[in-house]
């Protein structure tokens, strides 16, 4: 959802439920152990929000800010909390997306994801 505080200031907060399924295969790892095939799950519950200012209708740069939290997962996790923040911009309508976010999950993995997203609308 979107909501305008004024014509050129937004807010879209989303909140969302995930279920992931991964199937690794069988692999020797570095140290020579021999690791056998896994499925495993991943659920999650995320809270995510992008602040935005309409330059006009073509130029809508924006902030964003998340937080995930793993409810269930197989494996192992130093901790359950995921914390992103991140900047971008709404080009041309949204025909072009450019997104770059930074991410530290469960206190161990920082990730900085950069992401160009070109649309087509008819």
């Amino acid at each position: 959802m979107t909501f305008p505080t004024n014509q050129q200031f937004f807010i879209a907060p989303d909140v969302g439920i995930s279920r992931t399924f991964m199937h690794n295969r069988a692999y020797v790892d570095n140290s020579g152990d021999s690791i056998a095939k896994r499925d495993m799950h991943l659920d999650q519950v995320a809270a995510n929000s992008k602040f935005g200012y309409v330059i006009n209708s073509n130029v809508i740069p924006y902030v964003s800010t998340g937080y995930s939290r793993t409810l269930h997962y197989s494996d192992h996790l130093k901790s359950r909390n995921s914390f992103r923040a991140g900047a971008g911009a709404i080009l041309f309508g949204g025909l072009l997306n450019i997104d770059w976010t930074a991410s530290k999950a469960n206190q161990s993995v920082r990730a900085n994801t950069l992401s160009v997203n070109l649309a087509v609308k008819f």
